[in-house]
């Protein structure tokens, strides 16, 4: 059990298993059906970089799963406002971390590299899922929806107005992406063919 508060839970049914993160910094991936442990990730203890002990204000606030079977755990650093992504697979072996950044959400492409978001930005940045490292390749939130600059930019009367990005998730299947606004929830599909085969292409 955690010790303190849960901060985040996925649960992969490929795998049939739940995976969870709290506040006491640990890990935990268990059975759906009995909630057998399987595998328990300590946080605090990479050999690569010991700022998560050093940093108290350092918790796990998203956790995502590829279909390769690598958990991404995204932690939000208290201090500095940002947040890293850490890779690890499903023994609980860490092989990679992020910079920090103004991280949102991580969703998935065809090739199960990282779509990640950032809170202030019109725009979607792919990462490589085995050294978490941008691809050079983002996409304008513009293309997935044909009218969405001007459903957020112009109110009735042509004025502008400010909408902020709260959240998103993306299907590589259909190419749909869900964008949740502050006032408004918008869906939409990439209509630039070009685009969506430069997409599966990552």
């Amino acid at each position: 059990c955690h010790k303190g508060e849960i901060t985040c839970i996925e649960i992969y049914n490929n795998q049939n298993i739940i995976i969870t993160g709290g506040e006491d910094k640990m890990i935990f991936i268990r059975k759906i059906y009995d909630f057998e442990l399987l595998t328990a990730i300590n946080l605090v203890y990479c050999f690569m970089n010991p700022i998560v002990s050093q940093k108290i204000n350092i918790i796990p606030t998203l956790i995502k799963v590829s279909e390769l079977n690598c958990i991404y755990v995204l932690l939000y650093n208290y201090d500095s406002g940002k947040s890293f992504i850490r890779g690890y697979n499903l023994n609980g072996l860490f092989f990679k971390q992020s910079e920090e950044d103004y991280f949102m959400n991580i969703c998935f492409t065809k090739n199960c590299n990282l779509l990640v978001s950032y809170y202030g930005r019109n725009e979607i940045e792919i990462f490589n899922c085995y050294d978490l490292q941008p691809a050079n390749y983002a996409i304008s939130l513009d293309l997935f929806v044909e009218t969405i600059e001007r459903n957020l930019n112009k109110n009735k009367n042509g004025n502008k107005e400010k909408d902020l990005l709260v959240w998103n998730e993306y299907n590589y299947k259909n190419h749909e992406l869900i964008l949740l606004y502050q006032n408004k929830i918008l869906r939409g599909n990439i209509k630039d063919k070009e685009e969506q085969m430069n997409l599966e292409y990552f």
